[in-house]
């Protein structure tokens, strides 16, 4: 079994026939770190990518017949922009619905303060707020939720799900 990971920004220079051969070499199966499909959370870490960034590479990793597998971190947003956060991953996933979607836990293995740096000016200067094991929790219902009836990607019986563990 052949699998990557990749960022969204990793299949725009690719074609879907580039994406096609590399299936046709052996890849199956790409993991796209998307981690968030709202755009303010998402600028706010510096990802690079924005919703429909993140749409248009599954719509073309899709189209070469490659599964994917979507990685969302809960807690991302931090507590204060953890209902927008929610949203727009629900929103990227009906968009473009992964074979797999995995959630995980938002960690800073380069030091919390980094990561709220980006949200200084949130929330009336609150800042970034990291979320209780219950609010992840909260997070991951809200998520499911909105996310209910999803329909599968193409050639597929569903979306499977996984919370696998912290990142």
């Amino acid at each position: 079994r052949v699998s990557s990971y990749c960022l969204p920004r990793n299949t725009r220079a690719k074609s879907v026939e580039d994406l096609t051969a590399l299936r046709e070499a052996g890849l199956r199966t790409m993991y796209v770190g998307c981690e968030s499909g709202d755009d303010e959370v998402l600028q706010r870490i510096g990802k690079g990518e924005t919703c429909e960034s993140s749409v248009e590479a599954l719509q073309k990793l899709h189209a070469a017949g490659l599964k994917t597998s979507v990685m969302i971190l809960h807690g991302l947003g931090g507590k204060h922009l953890s209902e927008q956060h929610v949203a727009g991953s629900a929103k990227l996933i009906r968009a473009a619905p992964p074979n797999y979607l995995s959630t995980l836990v938002v960690s800073f293995p380069m030091g919390e303060e980094r990561h709220a740096s980006g949200f200084a000016d949130a929330a009336g200067g609150k800042g970034f707020e990291q979320l209780s094991t219950e609010e992840v929790l909260f997070e991951q219902r809200a998520l499911l939720e909105q996310l209910e009836g999803i329909g599968p990607p193409k050639g597929s019986r569903g979306v499977i799900f996984r919370s696998d563990h912290a990142s």
